[in-house]
């Protein structure tokens, strides 16, 4: 067991180091796949995680040991150091927004939809459309200047949209409680379609 962590630690870290997985298989005599199980076992990511989220989760922790190297040195001679480790604390900063690590806008748009237990699975099109818009918000954010802090103010009205629609805003919510009525019971119970065709249904009155 000591030789396979010891061997799964060293394959992470010539990977890190920038080795191919085709290389590090060869060097050890195992199969890509095989690499590919270890890195995300190492990297503390699910069996199936896409290609895409190992890379993402490499560099990240290129960038974390890099910012400890740069951190040490911020310490000892810090004027030196000081541009680098702003570099790579803005680096962090947008790969985190890209990695599938929430950024703020996503941790509370997915609050205030988990407290919206009407919603059913015939809603998931839209809880999912609303996650994107936020996720992009909180990317443009990250970047912080020029045109990717002018799309994240473009975007913003699109989310309120679809939380409104999900009735996930307090006007929204409070429409909900009304269209409820004497049906109190049924708030909360996955019955949003049902008081928005009962709503379309007065509105047509």
């Amino acid at each position: 067991m000591q030789l396979n962590s010891e061997i799964h630690r060293k394959i992470l870290e010539q990977r890190i180091g920038g080795a191919e997985p085709n290389d590090i298989a060869a060097l050890h005599g195992m199969s890509v796949e095989q690499v590919g199980h270890i890195l995300r076992l190492e990297l503390d990511l699910e069996e199936d995680a896409p290609e895409g989220r190992v890379r993402r989760s490499l560099e990240w922790t290129r960038l974390e040991r890099l910012q400890i190297h740069v951190w040490d040195q911020l310490r000892r001679d810090p004027l030196p150091a000081i541009d680098r480790a702003l570099r790579i604390i803005e680096a962090r900063t947008a790969l985190g927004a890209v990695s599938g690590l929430p950024g703020p806008i996503r941790i509370a748009y997915d609050k205030s939809v988990g407290d919206c237990t009407w919603l059913t699975d015939a809603d998931g099109a839209a809880v999912a459309t609303g996650g994107a818009l936020a996720d992009r918000i909180d990317a443009a954010l990250a970047f912080g200047q020029g045109a990717e802090g002018t799309k994240a103010l473009y975007l913003v009205p699109h989310l309120m949209n679809v939380l409104a629609a999900l009735g996930a805003t307090p006007k929204s919510r409070e429409e909900i409680r009304q269209l409820a009525g004497d049906r109190e019971e049924l708030y909360g119970s996955g019955k949003l379609a049902e008081f928005q065709s009962e709503d379309r249904r007065l509105r047509a009155v």
